[in-house]
């Protein structure tokens, strides 16, 4: 039956067989099953599910064998098994440096994205400053610089493994964004805005303390964007961002555009607490920009921040004349946002 066409009676059958191994009512291997290269492919992928239930350093040797195997399938799910059920006492030099070979040398997209998690999976076990650790992320940032035109499935596996190994490899995308290489950078930046987790939002806050010119108008407008995006309970701070755009006037409109939308879009974020005032002083700032689209993005900013203060700056824009229809009608916009707020003009 294992052996056999039919998927729903091969996953009975494994079921039955397991519990009774676990009986010691059968001496069945499932490890054997899954290397015997007589046996259908269907029924040695079934065995290799069936000896994770029983994840050992025997099973992990034959999960190391199987990356060699001529099948790519076999080979996909024998790094998707090491990635769900590896444990830190298992993660070694051998287990490593198979999957860092993989993550180089595979012919098949889908194998190599596999192999990647598995990698990210067993990185984050590790000590992040420990050379295993180190030696085997710069893998994975080698492989987002190759594929920055490649299999974007592929690409971004190999970004979720980079998060995935937790510290580790967000350091490697912090070295990247500090140092010289331009295409490094923009791998760098291209991962974190790809990730939408709390580290990388963390690690978005303190990139925030380097130079504006260690990257470009675009890249500083990607990453400030990006904070709107990571959805996880509870909310990321906003306060890191706050500061830098009360702090950075000088930086480019777009810069500072795309911090204050964030901010107003943020769940965090609230117009009653203290740092209003400094998200206040910045939309004044590019609400009297000279650019009009600066001025209509600051005015959505504003609604969705629930700027309730700036209601009378917002009246007296929309009382000038000289600006266009469009812009006045975004003005009216943010107006009926803000008069939701229950607020009362005199």
């Amino acid at each position: 039956i294992l052996d056999g066409p039919d998927y729903e009676l091969r996953q009975r059958a494994v079921r039955e067989l397991a519990r009774r191994v676990k009986r010691g009512a059968s001496g069945f291997s499932f490890v054997d099953f899954s290397l015997d290269r007589a046996r259908t492919l269907e029924g040695r992928a079934a065995a290799i599910g069936g000896s994770c239930r029983f994840y050992s350093a025997s099973v992990q040797a034959a999960m190391l064998r199987l990356l060699g195997d001529s099948n790519a399938d076999l080979r996909r799910l024998a790094c998707a098994a090491i990635s769900r059920h590896v444990p830190r006492a298992l993660v070694d030099e051998p287990l490593l440096d198979a999957l860092s070979g993989l993550v180089v040398y595979e012919v098949s997209n889908a194998v190599q994205r596999a192999a990647s998690l598995a990698l990210g999976s067993a990185l984050s076990l590790l000590h992040p400053e420990s050379t295993p650790a180190r030696a085997s992320s710069i893998v994975l940032v080698m492989a987002l610089e190759a594929l920055d035109h490649g299999d974007p499935h592929l690409r971004q596996g190999v970004i979720q493994a980079i998060g995935r190994s937790g510290v580790v490899g967000l350091n490697r995308l912090h070295e990247m964004i500090l140092g010289e290489d331009p295409r490094l950078k923009e791998s760098a930046v291209g991962a974190l805005e790809s990730l939408r987790t709390r580290a990388a939002a963390s690690l978005i806050d303190e990139i925030l303390a380097v130079d504006l010119e260690t990257l470009s108008e675009d890249q500083w407008v990607r990453l400030l964007t990006a904070y709107r995006y990571v959805i996880e309970e509870p909310p990321h701070s906003m306060a890191p961002l706050t500061e830098w755009l009360a702090s950075h006037p000088e930086a480019p409109p777009r810069a500072q555009m795309a911090a204050l939308e964030s901010i107003g879009l943020s769940r965090e974020f609230s117009a009653d607490v203290g740092d209003s005032k400094l998200i206040e002083d910045a939309a004044l700032r590019l609400l009297s920009h000279n650019e009009s689209a600066t001025r209509i993005a600051a005015t959505r900013a504003i609604g969705n921040a629930k700027l309730k203060s700036l209601s009378k700056n917002l009246v007296t824009s929309l009382a000038d004349t000289s600006r266009d229809v469009t812009e006045r009608r975004v003005i009216v916009e943010a107006l009926g946002r803000l008069r939701a707020e229950k607020i009362y003009f005199k």
